[in-house]
């Protein structure tokens, strides 16, 4: 009487972690465990065994900051130097009031970034300049409208100059647009911001109506 073949081992009386090691075989050397399934990480908790896990990224804000090295010589470079207007122009001037001598005064200086002015022995070998604008900011083509009398250095034993200007054309002729004065102080080395005036509205005479 022939003998009754052994019936195969079914795998679905296995567990899976069973079925998941005869899945799939390391290769010798691996330090992979054949227990654990594949794919997934293995919480304690059953019911979040097949859940992926979730890399934060850091805020962009938590990162580290690098700050550039600077030198003391960048420092003084680099300093917050600016030109101040003092005194402004008069809004409206009268160009031919006193014939070709009639100018107007406007007094600047040069501040730190403490916001204290600086007198000639701070700022060996500067001196100021003026360029004419118009009211919107554009610089006026044509340079020789304006005119430096007085005023290119500071004045004796002071903190501050006295410019005397005139402004050799009118308003009128220039689509009846205001004026600007920008004043420079040009210092070699050093890097000065400049300061713009008020507008500064040129008529020719003052004309008086007669009642």
């Amino acid at each position: 009487m022939k003998a009754e073949p052994s019936s195969p081992i079914r795998p679905s009386s296995m567990d899976t972690s069973s079925v998941a090691a005869l899945q799939y075989s390391p290769p010798r050397g691996s330090s992979v465990n054949v227990t654990k399934p594949l794919g997934y990480h293995n919480d304690e908790n059953p019911a979040l065994a097949k859940r992926k896990r979730v890399h934060h990224m850091a805020s962009i804000d938590a990162m580290p900051r690098i700050t550039p090295k600077t030198t003391a010589h960048n420092h003084v470079e680099g300093r917050s130097i600016a030109v101040r207007i003092l005194v402004q122009p008069p809004r409206v001037w009268y160009r031919d009031q006193k014939g070709r001598r009639t100018v107007f005064c406007i007094k600047v200086g040069v501040v730190d970034q403490d916001d204290r002015l600086l007198s000639a022995d701070h700022t060996p070998g500067g001196y100021f300049t003026a360029t004419l604008l118009y009211e919107n900011g554009n610089e006026v083509a044509d340079k020789r409208i304006v005119e430096l009398r007085k005023g290119a250095f500071f004045d004796s034993h002071a903190s501050t100059a006295s410019m005397e200007i005139r402004i050799a054309d009118i308003s009128k002729n220039h689509q009846n647009q205001k004026f600007r004065v920008r004043v420079d102080f040009l210092w070699p080395h050093v890097t000065v911001a400049a300061a713009v005036s008020d507008p500064i509205h040129v008529l020719s005479k003052h004309v008086v109506r007669s009642p």
